[in-house]
């Protein structure tokens, strides 16, 4: 059985006890297919075993389970830290670790509620959102997985909105001419999974090392689950937020009257089929990463409509060897909108011959060379 998910013994070898759910012969029955099939695909068993287990046999997130901290041992998590709120660790991190990963998800629920409180500012639709992730999460597959699977379905993510965009609705809404609508077609087009993971490692996780930020992303994909991630409330914020892009009403809202928001305006040119909901409360699963490439493709639009002919010109001439650049300011507008404009003009204006966190002011600074640090980790 594969380290990364290991059951406690909660009675003798001789007599082991039935766990809740999923009993102990059967577990080691799809560990055991796990790790053929693990082997056969490259990938890692704990991704596999959350395929192959029953929907019914999945309420073991409800219990207390061990997991492997494996990279993350050693590392210290102080109290308070996002990486304590989101692991359950606290203190110096040891090589396994016993956690209730529903209790968790319902305890940075209630941080939220409390931040609210505090600031005078309770979010009666957030609650009733918080109700649906924790019944979901209980209820369903957690999908666990490891990053390389993980990444596997951003990008097919990704190909689904490639298929599925009108970009002459694109040109249309944001304005474009044809030669502006090229540009960001071509840059649209660079935009990979590794990309994107690296703006939902800047929006989530709290260190500037990027490695960190990754094996700790990881080890929740591997033993929370996708789903735990996808449901993960901006604890900070009193607006209706969670997931891995964090993403809010400012990003992401369609409220009708043709008068849609952020990455929703661009949701207008995919088909019927693949568009995501009109609010925040209604993202689930992978349409977080189709909500993120959607609000990426927006600011790329706002950005290119409003450079100047020059500046328009070194975008052209220069874009192939800066897509660390691109992905750098594609988290930076999602962060501080105006800031991040005026730095990629002034970056592109300059010819990008230095590295866009050097057209940064110190309010985005630190969080565009975060995003350089997590995409140098994947």
């Amino acid at each position: 059985m594969s380290e990364r998910f290991l059951v406690p013994n909660k009675g003798d070898n001789k007599n082991p006890p039935q766990e809740k759910g999923i009993t102990r012969r059967r577990f080691l029955e799809v560990a055991a297919a796990a790790t053929g099939l693990a082997a056969a695909e490259g990938v890692a068993g704990a991704g596999i075993v959350s395929k192959l287990i029953g929907a019914n046999e999945l309420r073991e997130v409800n219990e207390k389970r061990m997991y492997s901290t494996g990279p993350l041992q050693g590392n210290t998590f102080k109290k308070n830290d996002l990486f304590a709120f989101f692991t359950g660790i606290e203190g110096q991190v040891p090589a396994h670790v016993v956690i209730n990963f529903h209790n968790q998800l319902k305890a940075l629920f209630y941080k939220k509620s409390d931040f609210a409180r505090r600031h005078h500012k309770p979010n009666v639709a957030f609650k009733q959102i918080e109700d649906e992730l924790l019944k979901e999460y209980s209820q369903k597959n957690p999908e666990r997985m490891d990053m390389r699977y993980y990444q596997i379905k951003v990008e097919s993510t990704i190909e689904e909105v490639a298929k599925n965009i009108n970009w002459k609705e694109v040109q249309d809404r944001m304005n474009l001419n044809p030669d502006q609508l090229k540009i960001l077609r071509e840059i649209t087009g660079t935009i990979k999974a590794k990309h994107l993971t690296a703006y939902a490692l800047t929006e989530l996780m709290p260190s500037s090392d990027g490695n960190l930020n990754r094996n700790v992303y990881e080890f929740l994909l591997k033993s929370a689950g996708s789903r735990y991630i996808y449901s993960i409330p901006a604890i900070f914020d009193d607006r209706l937020s969670f997931g891995p892009y964090q993403f809010t009403s400012g990003a992401l809202m369609d409220a009708g009257n043709n008068h849609p928001v952020g990455a929703s305006k661009i949701n207008c040119a995919l088909s019927g089929q693949c568009r995501i909901g009109g609010s925040v409360s209604q993202l689930r699963g992978s349409d977080h990463h189709k909500a993120a490439l959607l609000f990426a493709i927006h600011n790329l639009a706002l950005l290119i409509r409003k450079l100047s002919q020059k500046e328009l010109k070194n975008l052209k001439n220069t874009w192939q060897y800066n897509v660390t650049g691109i992905t750098q300011f594609i988290a930076t507008a999602h962060h501080l909108p105006s800031p991040a404009f005026s730095s990629a003009r002034r970056w592109l204006d300059a010819e990008a011959k230095k590295p866009f966190e050097a057209s940064c002011p110190r309010s985005i600074k630190k969080y565009a060379l975060k995003t350089k640090a997590n995409l140098a980790a994947l």
